[in-house]
């Protein structure tokens, strides 16, 4: 029978997965270490485990990666000890570790035929109709191809539409995929990375991409292909390729850089936990085989974490478009990698109570592989937190569900924005932003529809709202005009 430790592990895991994460990542790492030294067979268990919705099997197992922490005490013995493994003349390949979700996607007489997350590693669940519109739908190759990939969002993409719904870009893409009522808009910010393609023989077998017979004429390399049939490309600059007689402290140098792009929004921008250190002989990784949770040709590498402790002065709160309501712990001011950390976003209601992180609480704050800062610890707890008597917005009644806090008004102010931004967002309007929408909604908006109204004009939102005559309102009638051919 599992340990309450154990059950613990494999409810934060699927809870992971399924874009609800009910501890940070650093407390999940915690705990990973700690079942490891006690031996548990629990850690060699791959994704998400909740088998009822667990039902395409992959044509072959998607493993997870054996890890080790850039900072760690052994790191330079243990990066050594994996480079020497096949012998001499081995080359290696660095790619950046991208924070998203892992998917499969399984191509036949170059058609696309499902997309299957990693789920346990043997079987995961259909995205096909998630994911479609995000990846090409057919390839050159006749062949039964496997292509898999990281689902991620555009960090500046996320702060704009959905910093306010979820905790971090992670999950929201684990959300978007693993919920049945994700909607087109949501899906329509996913992007695939592509890192890894796996290629069928007719009796089943496995052979490596670039031993294909069509293939090493036409491509110098698996990305160069990827590339060409319309894949989203990984940055160039961040994959680099060493040979055998390169030195160590050139490769640590080199993921330093890796993690340094993590500030580098502009440049780089998806969320990235680290780097990927592979093998690039097909017949030296045939050679060093698989165990049964991951390849022996592959490593991850975890970023350092930066960490500083503060006190939470205040709690605000942020309401999301389904009415439920996302604490803010408001910080005195720390510097950590480089910004200035006055506020954190806690997961949710059920969260900040179970840690008591209410003011006063002395917490520790880190910076790792997220972008977005996280509380890891609770040094010292806070005061209870005395909610207002309704929503911080409106006034309206909340009431507790679960872990979640909801503010039950459908009328609600903030709600409205919010939806009036998902709205705008999913028909592609331009230059309406969460700031327009607010303007909007005391022009008397509640809705897209009450654009169709023909006595709306821009003349009436003038009237009745905070605008004025310019381009920019011209710009923004220009956008509803779309509304009649819908």
């Amino acid at each position: 029978m599992a340990s309450k430790k154990e059950l613990k592990y494999l409810r934060a895991k699927d809870a992971y997965y399924k874009g609800e994460p009910i501890m940070t990542d650093h407390e999940f790492d915690q705990l990973e270490i700690e079942l490891e030294r006690e031996g548990s067979p629990v850690v060699d268990l791959i994704g998400f485990q909740s088998g009822k919705s667990l039902k395409y099997e992959h044509p072959s197992p998607m493993l997870s990666l054996d890890k080790i922490k850039f900072d760690e005490d052994k790191f330079d013995s243990k990066l050594t000890d994996f480079l020497r493994k096949p012998g001499d003349n081995a080359n290696i390949r660095i790619t950046p570790k991208f924070d998203g979700n892992a998917i499969n996607v399984v191509y036949d007489k170059g058609e696309m035929v499902v997309a299957i997350t990693r789920g346990n590693g043997t079987k995961g669940v259909n995205v096909t109709d998630k994911i479609r519109r995000n990846i090409p739908n057919r390839i050159d190759l006749e062949d039964k191809i496997e292509i898999r990939g990281e689902v991620v969002i555009d960090v500046d993409l996320f702060e704009d539409k959905f910093a306010g719904e979820f905790k971090n870009p992670r999950n929201f893409v684990s959300g978007a995929l693993n919920r049945d009522n994700s909607d087109v808009t949501t899906l329509n910010n996913l992007t695939f990375l592509p890192f890894d393609i796996r290629v069928h023989r007719p009796d089943g077998t496995l052979y490596s991409f670039m031993e294909h017979p069509e293939v090493k004429d036409k491509w110098d390399n698996d990305i160069e292909y990827l590339v060409d049939q319309g894949f989203t490309e990984v940055p160039k600059n961040t994959i680099m390729e060493f040979g055998y007689d390169k030195n160590l402290d050139e490769m640590k140098e080199y993921l330093k850089e890796i993690c340094s792009i993590r500030d580098e929004e502009e440049e780089f921008p998806y969320m990235v936990d680290g780097a990927v250190i592979k093998f690039v002989d097909p017949d030296i990784c045939r050679r060093m085989g698989e165990n049964k949770k991951a390849p022996n040709w592959s490593l991850a590498i975890k970023l350092p974490e930066v960490e500083k402790s503060t006190i939470i002065t205040d709690i605000k709160w942020q309401v999301g478009n389904s009415g439920e309501l996302t604490p803010i712990a408001q910080l005195d001011p720390i510097e950590l990698d480089g910004s200035k950390i006055s506020k954190v976003s806690m997961h949710n209601y059920g969260w900040m109570v179970e840690r008591k992180c209410y003011p006063g609480a002395v917490v520790k704050v880190i910076k790792s592989g997220d972008i977005i800062p996280q509380i890891v610890e609770v040094m010292k707890e806070g005061k209870y937190h005395v909610m207002d008597e309704g929503c911080p917005e409106c006034g309206g009644k909340l009431e507790v569900d679960g872990i979640h806090l909801m503010c039950k008004n459908p009328h609600c102010k903030a709600r409205i924005i919010k939806q009036l931004k998902t709205s705008f967002d999913y028909l592609e309007f331009d230059y309406i932003g969460e700031s327009t929408c607010e303007k909007l909604y005391e022009a008397g908006i509640r809705d897209v529809l009450d654009f169709l109204n023909p006595e709306l004009d821009g003349d009436t939102l003038i009237e009745n709202g905070p605008f004025t005559e310019g381009r920019f309102l011209e710009r923004i009638m220009e956008q509803f005009d779309k509304l009649d051919g819908i």
